[in-house]
């Protein structure tokens, strides 16, 4: 009966996330300019500096941390290794540009790196896999094209897409419409922050303490490169520092 209702309550969890995700992306794109989607890419220094510290120093560095600290734990660390680097190489998460607003971060900058990390998703993460399984866990790894496309598709780009396409076509009422979308998604966050603080009360008491001390460490390392690469401007750094940790793991 336990089981039965851990599992109700892992469906009720998962439908509610995507709902409220969509809720938020849709509330993205309507206060969002086309303009926004291209920050990033105007700036090919800092665009190259981005990637470099979310597909390459992020991924790396979280298995090698993941390794050292697991490698006296149980065995078949280089498979928990891997699958630390290939979570921190997963596509950003839809949820980055209302943690980039909290952090104080640059909201174009995040946004843009956002938009980018989910286009370059379906190569840079088998990619990723590839390169790591062949480093920590020699396994025949593979990750399908088609699901992380689709994935990047429904969860991102879909509603990001109408909420563009709302503020395009409502006018004068855009600001009202926004503003509509944005107490909905406020109110959802607020839900699903406090069903992720059920849910972790629950769960980090079962977690061992490697595992523990492997997350904050993969967080401050996250955040040094980013704000390491992001140049001199100070909400840039912290949109670059949170664009590399923030991290969708059902990808």
């Amino acid at each position: 009966q336990m089981a039965e209702g851990v599992s109700v309550f892992s469906r009720v969890m998962t439908t509610l996330a995507a709902l409220i995700i969509f809720f938020l992306m849709l509330c993205l794109g309507a206060h969002t300019s086309l303009s926004s989607l291209v920050t990033l890419w105007q700036q090919p220094s800092l665009l190259g500096r981005s990637l470099l510290s979310t597909l390459v120093l992020f991924p790396v560095g979280a298995a090698v941390i993941g390794y050292l600290v697991l490698s006296g734990g149980q065995p078949g660390v280089g498979r928990v290794a891997l699958g630390l680097g290939v979570l921190a190489a997963a596509p950003g998460a839809p949820l980055l540009s209302r943690r980039a607003a909290m952090a104080g971060s640059n909201p174009d900058v995040a946004f843009s790196i956002q938009v980018t990390l989910a286009l370059l998703a379906t190569v840079t993460t088998p990619l990723t896999l590839w390169v790591l399984s062949s480093l920590f866990a020699p396994i025949n790894a593979s990750a399908d094209y088609g699901i992380i496309a689709k994935q990047v598709l429904l969860v991102q780009f879909l509603p990001l897409g109408l909420g563009l396409a709302i503020r395009q076509f409502s006018g004068e009422q855009a600001a009202n419409v926004g503003q509509l979308l944005s107490v909905i998604a406020s109110t959802l966050f607020a839900v699903l922050l406090v069903f992720a603080l059920g849910t972790s009360i629950v769960v980090l008491p079962t977690i061992a303490w490697r595992g523990l001390v492997v997350i904050p460490l993969m967080v401050i390392f996250g955040l040094a490169c980013g704000h390491f690469l992001g140049g001199q401007e100070m909400a840039v750094r912290s949109a670059v520092a949170t664009g590399t940790n923030a991290r969708k793991a059902r990808m």
